[in-house]
């Protein structure tokens, strides 16, 4: 026989013989296998449950099928504010030296101060800041500013120092009491902190809007260059003060033949203020001569834009109502209004003919509707009027 054949069939006898083994995988691969597949079957499982529960919530939508968002964006002056929502509130206001408080809709007032000429509640409503009636025989608090902690009744007393105290208003966060005091147009305007009565600042005369808890504008009475021929020569420009320091900025200055008056309203990103110019000094002696502009001075660039001021605006819709439910109403009437963010439409407004309070009336209207929702509150008060 072949040698090589005899080796050939050796070696496949060899390997017939002695088989390769069989691989033997671990148990613990097999366990991982296992937990594998439970977990994508979990998952399957829940995605499942998740789209049964997804298609249940899309059948109880509305049968119009509106979003969430469009139900949202309904216009709140769509919304209906109930005489009945309105008269769970209160107003109060000044007759007589008297603060009384009285539901909008109801005709039976009470006394909540006595001897008062003028108040201002601070902006969280525990304090009320007012001026002393001075009226009383032998008083020795002439005129002089009272803080009260309506919780406790402990009371800060101002002393009246810079003529007659008139006019209250807080700093938005409460910390500081502003007085204006004077008997002509422009007055002084003097800031004191409200926890101690201590004088914080005294700055110049003229209309105000608090900005933010340390900062106001002014119209302030200003020396112009050349002078205007007549009193001290002076026009009103436009500044921020901080009544912390005292430090003033002049936004915008007055010069002989322009003027500039804040205007009714403050917002995040405009102050409101209009200008007052003529074309020769002598004209100043014709107020129809002097030419109004409205501006908002945008508080993030310091720039100035035309615009119409927003408070204006809604004076002028409240006017041509007035005149419509007042039929003896002419322009030489003056009137001031309140509004209350909870009872959006409705408008507590004080009107009088300029001749005298005991002529004015407090009187209240929906908007919207005002034929049928006006009603009188009060007759002879005073324009501080408050709505909680």
């Amino acid at each position: 026989m072949d040698v090589n054949n005899q080796t050939n069939n050796l070696i496949d006898t060899s390997l017939s013989n002695n088989p390769t083994p069989p691989t033997n995988k671990p148990k613990s691969f097999n366990i991982v296998i296992v937990i594998i597949f439970l977990v994508l079957l979990s998952a399957l499982v829940i995605s499942v449950l998740y789209i049964l529960k997804l298609k249940t919530e899309i059948k109880k939508l509305p049968e119009n099928n509106q979003s969430a968002n469009n139900q949202i964006e309904v216009s709140p002056t769509n919304a209906v504010v109930s005489a009945e929502d309105v008269n769970k509130s209160a107003i109060y206001y000044v007759k007589d030296n008297v603060l009384y408080k009285q539901s909008p809709l109801d005709s039976s007032p009470s006394i909540f101060l006595n001897r008062v000429e003028a108040y201002a509640f601070s902006p969280d409503n525990q304090k009320i800041a007012y001026i002393i009636d001075s009226g009383e025989a032998g008083s020795t608090e002439i005129n002089d500013v009272h803080i009260r902690n309506l919780e406790t009744n402990n009371e800060t007393t101002i002393k009246s120092e810079y003529g007659i105290n008139r006019g209250l208003s807080w700093s938005p966060d409460g910390a500081y009491l502003l007085v204006d005091a004077g008997t002509s147009p422009e007055g002084v305007l003097t800031v004191y902190d409200s926890s101690t009565g201590k004088e914080i600042s005294l700055m110049g005369s003229g209309s105000y809007l608090w900005f933010d808890n340390q900062n106001l504008y002014i119209s302030q009475e200003t020396k112009v260059d050349p002078e205007r021929p007549w009193e001290n020569g002076s026009g009103f420009s436009l500044v921020k003060v901080n009544v912390i320091t005292g430090n003033e900025e002049i936004i915008k200055k007055a010069d002989s033949l322009t003027d500039y008056e804040i205007g009714n309203t403050i917002d995040s990103s405009c102050l409101y203020y209009s200008s007052r110019s003529v074309s020769n000094q002598s004209d100043w002696e014709d107020n129809n001569k002097a030419i109004i502009t409205n501006y908002c001075y945008d508080l993030k660039t310091g720039e100035s834009r035309l615009t119409a001021d927003p408070g204006t605006t809604e004076s002028l819709q409240i006017k041509k109502i007035i005149k419509q439910l007042i039929p003896d109403y002419t322009d030489t009437y003056y009137f001031q209004f309140v509004k209350n963010t909870k009872y959006k439409d409705w408008v507590i407004v004080w009107v009088h003919d300029n001749a005298s309070n005991s002529d004015a009336n407090i009187v209240i209207f929906d908007l919207n509707n005002p034929q049928t929702t006006y009603e009188k509150i009060a007759t002879g008060a005073n324009s501080d009027i408050s709505w909680y």
